[in-house]
């Protein structure tokens, strides 16, 4: 059963780099940098996303750096082995992308000079089923529970299954187990910590401010 992918982005593009996968894939890597609004006020973004293919090569021509864009797009995650231990990347590709016209807002200059936009959105939905019985923890005087979602893609020979981290203070949450199917709304964010041998961890995940369970065939929903 193909899931839910969809991220609706609007900021500044910056740091464009178009490059060449083999002889004949053109890939454009950028940032997205905005402040988007959410109940605590404005959350600034710096989001690393991608254009892939004939669509990369034509774009890149239009995105100079620093525009302003609104563009809807998915996750892709990307799995392989290091040191005997699985690892996995989670990319944002972006599938539309729109320039925006007229004036807009921006903030004032960051560390690197770059003005974000100002009235910038940042909204993703996934669903999927959960790999794993969520983990609860204390963050700063507050619960966050964590857990990976697997996100199934297109149909018979060409299925692919993505693999999202999720981090929320819904406390749905916390009463999910492996194995449930669920829907998970909130935003990208980029995250970065240090692990047990000292390596610098970076990672795309989401943020989820509502977690809604779904039922699946033969199984009844969960309670909310």
């Amino acid at each position: 059963m193909r899931e839910i992918n969809t991220l609706t982005l609007k900021g500044t593009l910056t740091d464009l780099e178009l490059t060449q996968v083999g002889e004949e894939f053109p890939l454009l890597r950028a940032t997205l940098a905005g402040d988007a609004p959410d109940e605590k006020g404005k959350h600034p973004f710096y989001l690393p996303v991608q254009l892939r293919g004939a669509y990369a090569a034509a774009m890149h021509n239009l995105l100079a750096g620093g525009a302003h864009v609104h563009a809807l797009g998915h996750l892709e995650s990307h799995t392989w082995s290091k040191d005997g231990q699985p690892r996995t990347s989670t990319t944002i590709v972006l599938d539309t992308v729109k320039l925006l016209s007229g004036e807009h807002p921006t903030t004032a200059p960051d560390s690197r000079g770059l003005e974000r936009l100002a009235n910038g959105q940042n909204h993703a939905q996934l669903s999927g089923n959960l790999t794993r019985d969520p983990v609860t923890h204390a963050y700063r005087g507050q619960e966050h529970t964590r857990f990976t979602l697997a996100v199934k893609a297109g149909y018979g020979e060409r299925e692919r299954t993505h693999f999202v981290e999720i981090t929320t203070q819904d406390p749905t949450a916390k009463r999910l187990a492996k194995g449930d199917s669920v829907l998970a709304t909130g935003a990208a964010e980029r995250a970065s910590w240090q692990d047990k041998d000292g390596n610098k961890v970076r990672i795309t995940r989401i943020d989820a401010a509502t977690i809604t369970p779904l039922a699946r065939p033969g199984r009844p929903r969960q309670a909310a």
